[in-house]
């Protein structure tokens, strides 16, 4: 087994650890899906500090229907974990959910916490998942994280968000 599989399978495994150990609101259960917030870091912001790491965020939410369109503006990273990645910039997309979302009313402004792991070895990929929002009341769902960066990131994850007007 080569250090790289070795590495992917480790941080699979703690993917899955981390997902059942994340919190789920009843919400976000029973909540439909409401749409995509595509997240991107902006490049430079990112701060590590290997037990914790933070990095501001530019993030546009599309409703299913595509009729309604809303921009955000904050801050994610690992409160407490291990971040021993060099990047350069990272994209994440959350399914949205949510039981009683208005569209246009700005309701994904919040602070989220949940469970995130990524692997990178130039291009690389992982999960998050994060629950908050206005009362508690959004989920965002596994998401597809993509990087460019070197390393590996295992932890409880936050993430802050306001509207960007």
């Amino acid at each position: 087994m080569s250090v790289r599989q070795a590495i992917h399978g480790g941080v699979a495994a703690l993917v899955g650890a981390l997902l059942i150990a994340a919190p789920v609101s009843a919400a976000g259960e029973k909540g439909a899906r409401v749409g995509t917030l595509e997240c991107t870091t902006v490049e430079g912001s990112r701060t590590n500090l290997i037990i914790t790491s933070t990095a501001d965020i530019k993030c546009i939410f599309k409703s299913v229907d595509g009729k309604a369109v809303e921009l955000y503006r904050g801050e994610t990273g690992i409160g407490l974990g291990v971040d021993l990645k060099i990047e350069k910039q990272e994209k994440i997309i959350f399914a949205v959910f949510s039981a009683n979302f208005q569209p246009g009313t700005h309701q994904l402004a919040g602070k989220y916490g949940g469970a995130k792991a990524t692997v990178s070895a130039g291009v690389g990929g992982g999960v998050q998942l994060l629950v908050g929002g206005s009362n508690d009341s959004i989920s965002l769902q596994p998401a597809v994280v993509g990087n460019e960066a070197v390393g590996v990131v295992a932890g409880l994850s936050y993430m802050s968000l306001q509207p960007d007007t």
